[in-house]
C-alpha cells in the first residue's frame, strides 16, 4: 500500500557563542526596557535573515537528498538515465517540508536530523502540533485512502513528535495544508480574515462610498492576492465573501439591498 508522508518541522538555530548574541530590549507601554543578550536564535527581521538560515540549513537538505528518496510525482517515470523526478523537500529560512514515499525513508531522515541538531548547536521546535509534525496518507488501488500510523520520532531529548491525521491541517509558509490535499482548512482561515476586514470597513466613522471601497479593496486584495497565489478558492467561494461585504457596504451606504452590484463601483474623478 502506498505511503505519502510528511514531515514539517521548525529549526531554532541558536549561537554557540556569548560573542554572537543579541543585544534585545522589550517593547513596554512605558518605553523601552533595559537592554539584555539573547543567546537563542537569530534576530528576526535583519534582511538577511532568510539567508542565514539557508546557510544552516544547506548540510542537512543535502544529506536527506542523499540519504532517502523523495516522493514521486504523477506522470513521470524513469528519465534517460534511470531517475525518477521526485519531490524530496521544500525548505525556506528555518521551515522545512520533507516528502517520503514510505515510513522507512521517513526515519532515515529523521534520523540524520538526530545527528545534525547537536553538531549544528540547533533546536527543533515542537509545540503541540503547532510546528514540528507528521503528517501521511495511505491510498489502496481502489482509490481508498487511510491515515498513517504514528512513526513514533523522538528527539535527542525524548521529546515525541506529533502525528496528524491525513484531514489535519498544518502551517508550511504561512498556508495551511493537509496530506490528502484538501483546502477546507485553508479556505475556512482566509474566509475568517476577509470577515475581520469587512468587520473594520463596518466600523468606519463616517466614511464616504469611495472611503468605504478604498478601504476594501486595500485590505482584500492584500489578503486575497497573498492567499490565492499559493491555493486555488473557487469562484463560488469568492462570490459568497463578496455577498458578506456587500450586505454590510448596502447598510453602512445606506443603500436598497435589492441596488445593482455595478452602481458600488467608484470612478476616480477626472
Amino acid at each position: 500500500m502506498p505511503t505519502n508522508a510528511v514531515a514539517h518541522l521548525q529549526l531554532h538555530p541558536r549561537p554557540h557563542t556569548a560573542s554572537e548574541a543579541v543585544e534585545c530590549q522589550f517593547d513596554t507601554a512605558i518605553g523601552l526596557s533595559a537592554s539584555f543578550r539573547n543567546h537563542m536564535g537569530a534576530l528576526m527581521g535583519e534582511v538577511l535573515s532568510p539567508d542565514r538560515a539557508k546557510i544552516i540549513l544547506n548540510s542537512i537538505l543535502w544529506a536527506i537528498k542523499l540519504h532517502v528518496h523523495g516522493v514521486q510525482l504523477f506522470g513521470f517515470g524513469d528519465d534517460e538515465e534511470g531517475c525518477i523526478r521526485a519531490i524530496a523537500s521544500l525548505a525556506y529560512a528555518d521551515d522545512w517540508a520533507g516528502t517520503f514515499g514510505s515510513e522507512a525513508d521517513l526515519k532515515r531522515a529523521w534520523a540524520v536530523w538526530n545527528v545534525w541538531v547537536p553538531i549544528s548547536g540547533s533546536k527543533l521546535g515542537i509545540k503541540g502540533k503547532l510546528k514540528t509534525v507528521v503528517t501521511g496518507v495511505l491510498r489502496d488501488g481502489q482509490g481508498g485512502e487511510f491515515d498513517i500510523s504514528d512513526p513514533q520520532l523522538v528527539t535527542l531529548d525524548g521529546t515525541r513528535v506529533p502525528t496528524l491525521s491525513r484531514s489535519e491541517a498544518y502551517k508550511h509558509l504561512g498556508v495551511l495544508r493537509a496530506a490528502l490535499g484538501g483546502d477546507g482548512a485553508a479556505a475556512e482561515s482566509l474566509k475568517k480574515q476577509l470577515r475581520v476586514a469587512i468587520g473594520r470597513v463596518a466600523r468606519m466613522h463616517k466614511p464616504t462610498r469611495r472611503d468605504m471601497i478604498l478601504v476594501s479593496n486595500g485590505l482584500f486584495q492584500g489578503l486575497a492576492g497573498f492567499k490565492c497565489s499559493t491555493v486555488y478558492y473557487p469562484f463560488e467561494w469568492m462570490e459568497n465573501i463578496e455577498k458578506e461585504w456587500r450586505r454590510m457596504f448596502n447598510k453602512k451606504a445606506r443603500r436598497d439591498v435589492t441596488t445593482p452590484a455595478c452602481a458600488a463601483t467608484a470612478r476616480p474623478a477626472p
